[in-house]
């Protein structure tokens, strides 16, 4: 805005008045409620040779499970983007060749209110029952047991939550206001009054309120072995396998 009083007259009141409102208002309110209730079972072997006079071998397969869980809530980048868009007021204020007892003002006011209200709310309940089972084979009463092999168990479960985190406290206050002001008085009147004034005003009020209640309820039971040779004439080998679980559990709440 250029604003000029340029050759008033003698004993006259000349003003111009700006006014500029720049308010941002932003209120995001969210609710998550997720509930996860997962039961796995992998059983191999439970083979039985019994009463032969001869018994082959037995061999139980691997048993293995892989479980990636991901919750994701209430994590908002939007408050952010909208809080970026920014005002810029470039203003000029002259008072020139001004008369003889004359008044001349140039006012200019602004007004950047930027009100921010994030309000989340998560709740997140996991409840995973893992059972992993291999071997529990029997041979019994043979008069030749072959051998008894039972596999591997694995087991990998991988659970992440994440909830109310976000950049909307700090993307909000970036919310940008640039003032450029040029004020000139120039020649002016015996007894004349000149004035440029420029008021600026900037309120920022930024509120977040984020509750989490995260519950995980992981169970994980792996087996191998468990086999049996019973009152066999001759009896075989009986091989147990490996036992592995790997658990990655990540909460991230309320990070804003």
């Amino acid at each position: 805005a250029d604003f000029t009083n340029d050759t008033t007259g003698p004993n006259s009141d000349n003003n111009n008045d700006l006014d500029v409102d720049a308010d941002l208002d932003l209120e995001l309110d969210n609710v998550a409620d997720i509930s996860n209730d997962l039961d796995f079972d992998a059983d191999t072997g439970d083979n039985d040779q019994n009463n032969n006079t001869n018994a082959g071998d037995i061999e139980s397969g691997d048993a293995s499970l892989e479980s990636i869980i991901s919750n994701w809530a209430n994590n908002d980048a939007g408050i952010a983007s909208a809080a970026h868009g920014g005002v810029t007021v470039d203003v000029m204020g002259e008072n020139n060749t001004t008369g003889p007892n004359s008044d001349n003002d140039n006012d200019f006011d602004i007004d950047a209110d930027v009100d921010v209200d994030v309000d989340n709310d998560a709740d997140i309940d996991n409840d995973l029952d893992v059972d992993i089972d291999t071997g529990d084979n029997d041979q019994n009463n043979n008069t030749n047991a072959g051998s008894i092999t039972s596999g591997n168990a694995d087991v990998m479960v991988e659970l992440t939550n994440s909830a109310n985190n976000g950049s909307g406290m700090s993307g909000a206050s970036g919310h940008s206001l640039e003032v450029n002001a040029d004020f000139t008085n120039d020649t002016t009147g015996p007894n004349s009054d000149n004035d440029n004034d420029l008021n600026v005003d900037r309120d920022v009020d930024i509120e977040v309120d984020n509750e989490a209640d995260v519950n995980n309820d992981v169970d994980v039971d792996a087996d191998t072995g468990n086999n049996d040779q019973n009152k066999n004439t001759n009896a075989g080998d009986i091989s147990t396998g490996e036992v592995s679980i790997q658990l990655n559990i990540s909460n991230e709440v309320n990070s804003n």
